[in-house]
């Protein structure tokens, strides 16, 4: 009621109509016109003239957030209601309006572009916000590099960047965790409650045959799962898809502790080898995996895990 008295009184409150899209209308459609009105609202109250004077300095002035908020809903109604290059249109504006982009416009603007398969652009916009330290901006970049190049070193230094940045993502990208029904009313950089959010909005880009070829979404979903497996379950990875030796002790050295000599001895010797045998490698990882080492860090000259795993690699 309050929303329509204000249109009443001042037909230019963009503001109004941004409530109204998000409190009374009940469809997309209806949505849609709400927030076309705000945005018509928001152009007249600023005038044209305004918009030339003040180009990159939007919503720095306070007077210009109305008509920014109105602008921003319409992009976001029109991708859910698939005009997708209609949205991709007013999300460049608002860079163009703000470039500070106190919004967050950049990420919306790179979860289209990437759904849009349009990787030129793409790279051209991680590159533009480099020292963006978000899991968008990380975990895109790892898609990115997985897209291009596979298992490649730069794939798996920028995957090192995004799990410095935030180690949760990947249980809720690869279905660990479930993506609660209720997300994060409050975003904490680094922290479980970032990974959420992200998983929620820009999960589905991680779809294998989608936006990654089935093979390297498994090299992409191994490469999360092999930094975060525990002991235990080493060899539960992705379809049992095999990894290079050199990939399982890059894992192991940072991770375990207290192998018996002769495991780690065997172990290091293979170090530059792939297996072709799921079973042999699975033998392997398991014999590895029950090294009946100290855990401390010593190691004891052998255990009964050395036999087992010389039959393993046979």
């Amino acid at each position: 009621i309050l929303a329509h008295q204000a249109i009443a009184i001042s037909p230019n409150c963009a503001d109004a109509f941004v409530l109204l899209a998000e409190e009374e209308a009940d469809t997309l459609g209806s949505a849609r016109e709400y927030y076309q009105k705000g945005v018509e609202a928001g152009e007249r109250a600023l005038g044209e003239a305004f918009f030339d004077e003040n180009e990159g300095h939007f919503w720095g002035l306070l007077e210009t957030r109305p008509y920014m908020r109105a602008k921003e809903g319409l992009a976001n109604t029109l991708w859910n209601l698939g005009k997708k290059e209609e949205a991709l249109t007013h999300y460049r504006e608002m860079l163009r309006l703000n470039p500070g982009d106190n919004q967050g416009i950049r990420y919306s603007l790179l979860n289209l572009l990437l759904e849009l398969k349009r990787p030129d652009q793409v790279d051209i916009l991680l590159d533009e916000h480099n020292d963006d330290w978000s899991s968008e901006w990380r975990y895109s970049q790892v898609l990115r590099a997985f897209q291009k190049e596979g298992d490649s070193p730069a794939a798996q230094d920028a995957l090192e960047e995004a799990l410095e940045q935030n180690p949760h993502v990947p249980d809720y990208l690869t279905g660990a965790k479930r993506i609660p029904n209720r997300l994060p009313d409050m975003i904490s950089p680094g922290r479980e409650s970032e990974a959420v959010s992200y998983a929620a909005c820009a999960g589905y880009l991680f779809h294998p045959r989608r936006f990654l070829a089935k093979n390297r979404y498994k090299m992409l979903s191994n490469s999360f799962r092999i930094h975060f497996l525990p002991k235990s379950k080493i060899i539960r990875i992705h379809n049992q898809q095999l990894l290079t030796v050199s990939r399982w002790f890059h894992y192991t050295i940072s991770t375990f502790n207290g192998y018996c000599t002769k495991c780690w001895e065997r172990f290091q010797s293979l170090s530059q080898h792939i297996y072709s045998s799921s079973h042999a490698s699975s033998s392997w990882a398991s014999s590895m995996a029950s090294c009946q080492g100290a855990g401390d860090g010593s190691k004891p000259k052998a255990c009964s895990s050395s036999t087992r795993l010389s039959k393993a690699l046979a």
